[in-house]
């Protein structure tokens, strides 16, 4: 079983950039990074290696590589469609099983590019400022509920 991040790496890993090209090597250096503590050093590994096998193209007049759309990389599916589900399904639910406690891996509810552990209300499941705490207005509700 895995562990879960302590409350310090609260905030974005990644900001400004939507495409799997960058979040996947970002993405899988934190992992790397976190493995040892967080007890997830076989999964990355694996995770890692599946990586290494997609395709990635570095074309002239391109300052940035992309995954291959036209290859047959998996089961008639490109290295571009199988990095997105490796991103999608794979690592983001890596990242949001190590979570801090009452947090959550997503991007950012006022920046959708901007991706991160984020704290939620227990309650309504909004973004708050501090893991534990609750959205203003479940707070309310707490209050008259307790009062």
């Amino acid at each position: 079983m895995s562990k879960r991040l302590s409350r310090e790496y609260i905030g974005p890993l990644s900001s400004a950039t939507m495409r799997a090209e960058d979040l996947i090597p970002k993405f899988m250096a934190f992992l790397d990074g976190v493995a040892q503590q967080c007890r997830i050093v076989r999964r990355v590994k694996a995770l890692q290696a599946d990586v290494d096998r997609l395709k990635l193209i570095h074309k002239p007049g391109y300052h940035q590589p992309y995954y291959a759309d036209d290859d047959d990389f998996q089961d008639g599916m490109s290295s571009a469609e199988v990095a997105e589900y490796i991103l999608n399904e794979d690592i983001w639910s890596l990242l949001d099983e190590i979570a801090p406690r009452h947090c959550g891996f997503s991007s950012h509810e006022g920046d959708g590019a901007c991706y991160g552990y984020w704290a939620y209300c227990p309650w309504c499941g909004r973004q708050v400022d501090a893991p534990g705490s609750y959205h203003e207005w479940c707070e309310k509700y707490r209050e008259a509920d307790n009062g």
